[in-house]
């Protein structure tokens, strides 16, 4: 059984005030999980756009399961995603 680490990842470090950012969280597992995504998802001051559809690949006896977020923002200055709770198989990561 693999230790599951959630990484989180996005397109670019700074971005245009009305411009597009795309945020990617993905995990392996060695079995088909009960995947729980918040039912309202938080992301700060950004905006979200588009919610793609979970995608799952089986690779080499695991499967690769990813979640991709398009979000926008609107004001200058500093801004920081926050940490997106994921519950798989009864625990949150």
């Amino acid at each position: 059984q693999r230790t599951t680490e959630i990484r989180t990842a996005v397109d670019r470090d700074s971005i245009k005030i009305g411009e597009q950012i795309n945020l990617k969280l993905q995990f392996e597992a060695d079995s088909l999980p009960d995947i729980a995504f918040p039912e309202k998802l938080s992301f700060g001051s950004f905006e979200l756009l588009e919610a793609y559809p979970l995608d799952t690949l089986f690779v080499e006896d695991k499967y690769i399961f990813t979640q991709e977020y398009a979000l926008i923002h609107f004001d200058s200055g500093k801004h920081i995603l926050p940490i997106q709770p994921i519950k798989i198989n009864q625990k949150i990561f």
